[in-house]
């Protein structure tokens, strides 16, 4: 398949450039000529010559130096827009050998831009495709049909494609999430590439910034983490930017949708049934409400999502951080809920998933109990000398009992997904060692 252009940009492309605010607006009248590339970190770093490094002397002395929003760019290979800047820097060199550098790191390159009717930085729309969630999304993007003959070899192989019709589901007034499908068929008729993603997009009635897109789409991304348990990375993106004319669809590169962290893990294998599937979550609706939990509810996602985005890290930190994930979400329901009054909370979240979790555990209370007293040992005992395996143990149950009610609250009501939850094979191994630990519904 032919190489994207932000993929020839990334493996390094000079070009000139122009610093902008977020109405597209030069912050500079002078080109700025430079080096653009991706790091073997995700970061993209662009490194541009300072030709009048006696004015950056000056401005830097009387801290007028403005920063700038984005990046715009004409590269060798395309036009570009820079976003998601979070360094810059300036090495100044007044005289001798050594050039004057200003330094950029970013996170977002958009590529085929516009520039010439570019309104602003904002976008209208921002699509993901991911390869191989087929079984996730039970999306049928392609049919393959062979024919054998009386020997059982083969004699004919086809393949069609279509694509699905688009499904979606509102976030806010502005914004609505919608998956659907697109194909491609490439390469001369002896070596066809066939190119059939599953797409998440996220779409606005008028343009917003580009990570109020980007965003949604990065907790669907999260959702399909945990279902396969390891950072699924897209593979590629399309951008619908803010433009004077009829926007058009303009790749993208992303650091937090495309790059695997150095520290996590990639799936194991993307054939396996993963641990659930979108129609346990009720469609698309199920996923614009995970979208808004994700806003509403930070403090009791992340202790589920951040293992695929940050890696993992030693099991004490763990325990605490799922069991003050749990502690905020009982606190956040005892308003309206009763089941939330429960002491310990871990046992007021085990009594509400209810049956999935207590037969797959057996020991619910034993679990709720020791689990509970362990986060109290590790937050006011300087003294107490953790068992790692037990805290280990106990932590990746509380992680999954968390998991399973908040998939439970996203779900259509008839859907309980905790029940396909805790009977998926990837349950069984933590099953096993769970039930060993606890041993009997005694105290430990």
């Amino acid at each position: 398949m032919a190489r994207n252009h932000h993929q020839e940009v990334l493996d390094g492309n000079i070009g000139f450039f122009w610093p902008i605010d977020a109405n597209g607006q030069r912050l500079e009248a002078d080109d700025q000529r430079g080096y653009i590339h991706l790091k073997e970190d995700g970061r993209i770093r662009l490194e541009t010559l300072d030709e009048n490094p006696i004015l950056s002397f000056a401005r830097q002395r009387e801290d007028r130096v403005d920063r700038p929003d984005a990046l715009l760019g004409s590269t060798a290979s395309s036009s570009v827009l820079v976003l998601n800047l979070f360094g810059s820097r300036s090495t100044v060199n007044v005289g001798g050998y050594r050039a004057s550098v200003r330094k950029y790191s970013a996170r977002t390159l958009i590529s085929r831009v516009d520039l010439e009717n570019l309104s602003s930085i904002c976008a209208t729309g921002i699509e993901g495709e991911f390869f191989e969630v087929e079984r996730w999304a039970q999306f049928e993007p392609s049919w393959e049909a062979l024919k054998r003959d009386e020997s059982g070899r083969l004699r004919r192989f086809s393949i069609e494609l279509e694509p699905i019709i688009e499904q979606d589901s509102e976030i806010d007034s502005n914004r609505s999430l919608y998956l659907s499908s697109k194909w491609k068929v490439t390469g001369p008729s002896s070596r066809r590439t066939i190119y059939s993603p599953v797409v998440v997009g996220c779409r606005s009635n008028f343009p917003v910034p580009f990570s109020d897109l980007l965003n949604p789409v990065l907790a669907v991304q999260n959702l399909l983490s945990m279902a396969y348990g390891g950072f699924v990375s897209a593979a590629a993106g399309s951008a619908f930017l803010d433009c004077r004319t009829e926007p058009r669809a303009s790749p993208f590169w992303t650091t937090p949708l495309m790059h695997t962290p150095a520290a996590v893990q990639s799936p194991r294998s993307m054939t396996h049934v993963p641990q659930f599937s979108l129609d346990m979550l009720g469609g698309v609706s199920g996923l614009a409400n995970w979208v808004k939990l994700t806003d509403e509810h930070s403090r009791a996602v992340k202790p589920i999502v951040n293992q695929y985005r940050f890696g993992g890290y030693s099991p004490e930190l763990k325990l605490m951080e799922v069991a003050a994930g749990i502690e905020y979400w009982v606190n956040a329901s005892r308003r309206n809920c009763q089941w939330a009054r429960v002491a310990p909370k871990s046992l007021a979240l085990a009594e509400h998933v209810g049956h999935p979790f207590k037969s797959w555990i057996r020991y619910a209370e034993k679990w709720a109990d020791i689990f509970w007293r362990r986060y109290g040992q590790l937050k006011h005992e300087p003294n107490y000398e953790p068992d790692i395996y037990e805290i280990s143990v106990l932590a990746d149950v509380g992680v999954h009992l968390l998991t399973a009610e908040l998939l439970n609250f996203i779900s259509d009501a008839n859907k309980d997904p905790a029940s396909r939850y805790f009977e998926s094979p990837q349950m069984v191994s933590l099953k096993e060692r769970i039930q060993s630990l606890l041993g009997g519904p005694g105290d430990d």
